[in-house]
Parts: C-alpha cells; sequence; structure tokens
C-alpha cells in the first residue's frame, strides 16, 4: 500500500514537532509524545524535531503506523508563499468570506469548533457502525497569530505586494491572537476515491485496461460510495451541506471518500450536522454524482437525473466547494435537453458511475 501511495503522493514532506495541546481518544494510536503537534510551516525557529511524511490533500499528513495509516489533518501546508511561519509564535491568516468550507477560515488549520464538531461527529458515526474513519483526537496550536482577510484572492494578491520585512510588521501591527486546531484519525488507506478516476484520463489507457472490467469495477465503487451516502442520511446525518446563498458549501464529493481494495468509506467530517431536509440530502447525493468527478460532463448526466423541483431550472447554481457563480443560461437550458448517445468510452464509464452511486 505504501509504494502505490508514493505513487500518488510523490515524495514525502517535512513536518516539524511543536509544542500544543493534544486531547486524544485512542491514545495507543498517537505515533508522537502527548505533548508534541505536527506542524507544516517555514520555520525560523532554533532546533526543531523533524520528520517526513506524505503529503494528503495538501493542509494533512498520512503516515505508516501500527498497521495502518495515521492522519493529522489540517496541519498547516510544506511549501508555497501563503505557508503558515514559525517565528515567536505561529504566523498565518483568517479568511473571512472565504468560498470553501463553512466560509470563515484559518488557513490551512481548523477553528477548535470545526475539530471538536469533527471528532464529535467521527465519534458519533463510529458508534452507529458508519462506515467511517477511526478517530483518534485533535490538537490544539497556541500562541497562533491571523491577520484577516477576505477569500483566497484577496491573500495571494497582499503576499504577491509584501516582502518578508513589510510582512512581519503587519503581523505586529494589525495580527491578533486566536487558537487553532488539527484532527488525528487512523485509516486503514488514504487513497480517495477521484484519485482512481484521473487514471481513466490517461491517453491510450486502454491498452493497459479492460473497460468492461473497468465499468463493473465503476459500478461497484459508484454503488458503494452511495450506500455509504445513503446510511448516513438514514441517521438524518448530512455529509456537510450549508446553504450559501446561491448556492451551496459542500463536502459531498467523490475525494471525501476512501478506498481500499475490498470496501468505501467516508471521511471528512468537520462541516457534518442533523438534518432531517428532504432537499438537502437530495442535493448532497446531486454534488456526490458529479463533484471531483474529472471525467467528461459528470455534472451535465447529473442534472439530468434529477428533477427541476430538487435542482429549479429558475434557480439552477453551479453547486461546488469553491465558487457557487450562477450558471449561464444557455447551459442551463442545455443540460436540460436529451443526452446524446455515449460515443466514447469515459462517457459510458460516467454514466456507469453515477448509475452505481444512485443506486447506493
Amino acid at each position: 500500500m505504501e509504494e502505490l501511495l508514493a505513487r500518488l503522493r510523490g515524495e514525502k514532506v517535512p513536518y516539524f514537532l511543536v509544542e500544543g495541546d493534544v486531547e486524544l481518544v485512542d491514545p495507543g494510536k498517537y505515533p508522537f509524545e502527548k505533548h508534541q503537534l505536527p506542524l507544516q510551516c517555514r520555520s525560523m525557529e532554533g532546533d526543531l524535531a523533524l520528520g517526513f511524511a506524505y503529503t494528503s490533500g495538501n493542509r494533512s499528513l498520512v503516515m505508516p503506523h501500527g498497521g495502518g495509516w495515521f492522519k493529522a489533518k489540517a496541519t498547516g501546508i510544506p511549501s508555497g508563499v501563503s505557508r503558515p511561519i514559525l517565528k515567536g509564535g505561529l504566523l498565518t491568516y483568517r479568511l473571512v468570506h472565504a468560498l470553501i468550507g463553512s466560509g470563515d477560515v484559518i488557513w490551512r488549520f481548523l477553528s477548535v469548533d470545526e475539530a471538536k464538531n469533527e471528532l464529535y461527529w467521527m465519534i458519533r458515526v463510529k458508534e452507529l457502525g458508519l462506515p467511517s474513519t477511526l478517530p483518534v483526537g485533535m490538537g490544539v496550536y497556541r500562541d497562533v497569530h491571523v491577520i484577516e482577510l477576505r477569500n483566497r484572492l484577496n491573500l495571494f494578491s497582499y503576499l504577491s505586494r509584501v516582502g518578508d520585512e513589510e510582512l512581519f510588521r503587519d503581523f505586529k501591527e494589525r495580527s491578533y491572537e486566536v487558537d487553532a486546531a488539527c484532527l488525528f484519525s487512523m485509516e486503514t488507506t488514504d487513497i480517495r476515491v477521484d484519485e482512481l478516476l484521473y487514471a481513466l484520463l490517461f491517453p491510450r489507457v486502454e491498452r493497459i485496461l479492460d473497460y468492461k472490467e473497468c465499468a463493473s469495477y465503476l459500478r461497484w465503487v459508484g454503488s458503494s460510495c452511495g450506500y455509504n451516502l445513503r446510511l448516513h442520511h438514514d441517521q438524518d446525518i448530512l455529509h456537510g451541506t450549508i446553504p450559501k446563498p446561491p448556492g451551496v458549501m459542500t463536502n459531498s464529493h467523490l475525494a471525501n471518500h476512501l478506498i481500499d481494495e475490498n470496501s468505501t468509506w467516508m471521511t471528512d467530517y468537520h462541516m457534518t450536522s442533523e438534518s432531517s431536509d428532504r432537499r438537502l440530502k437530495r442535493i448532497e447525493l446531486y454534488c456526490l454524482c458529479h463533484l471531483m468527478i474529472p471525467l467528461p460532463i459528470a455534472q451535465r448526466i447529473a442534472l439530468s437525473r434529477f428533477t427541476e423541483g430538487e435542482i429549479p431550472l429558475r434557480r439552477i447554481f453551479r453547486i461546488d466547494m469553491f465558487s457557487p457563480e450562477p450558471m449561464d443560461w444557455l447551459q442551463i437550458l442545455s443540460m436540460r435537453e436529451p443526452l446524446p448517445a455515449p460515443k466514447d468510452q469515459s462517457l459510458r464509464l460516467v454514466k456507469v458511475l453515477i448509475d452505481g452511486i444512485e443506486h447506493g
């Protein structure tokens, strides 16, 4: 499994071990000292313990541990202009109108409330016997100083204009102190369902893959992921969908379903909530049917499976993780037209995958 993960994620990335508060529900599965937290950052401090792990979704780390994979979620990022800085405290940014997550984020970390919410739901869904990751605990970084910005566009625009001297002066004059958090879990694998689908985009992949076998496999994958979501909905648990006019922010997509040789299960519960709202459940299914599916026209196929009462024609919007921007009217009309007959294998595979999700 490590060889496969190494091929998917590339070289390991560095992280430091820093002092922090650790709250564990399964202490035996935590690989560090009980006062240490992993942190991906640019360090301007003295000697710090240094380790290496595989990246997972950029802000998270995974490493082999105890016969499985230990994941530390929301621990900063290892590179780039926006990575946190360790300099007399932890320096990062707060985006108060971000089109991601809940909309108010501590850049590349969780808020303490988000971490507590996710840990609560991870424990609860495990108690209900639902397919999900195993909770280990959470950590809290203290002495975190943030500069407040509106969104990611403002963040990167700001960082492109300032050098270190001005940046550190702004942190001294403009920042305020918050607590940031990270989350710990154990998995049998960290391979996400959407990562498998990218393989089908490689040129001439049909020379090494049998498409009939691929179709059977994708039907099973889709059915398994759809079943995961239905089991949660049967307990009135939303994976994570928040109305944000004119669209919604959602966690319901195939990148939040993990897969091994025999099963799939759900992960990422920081936006999870309890709700019996049937329309939100249908929106989560609609999102699962097309978000993070890199194969062609997945959204159009998904939209054709839902009624206008569920996804109203006059109020249609693109539902995705980042930008709930209105769709072009002609594009909406074309989506409601009959779908063309499948002309290539990838279109057939998308339909098979979505058929499986709906069946599940």
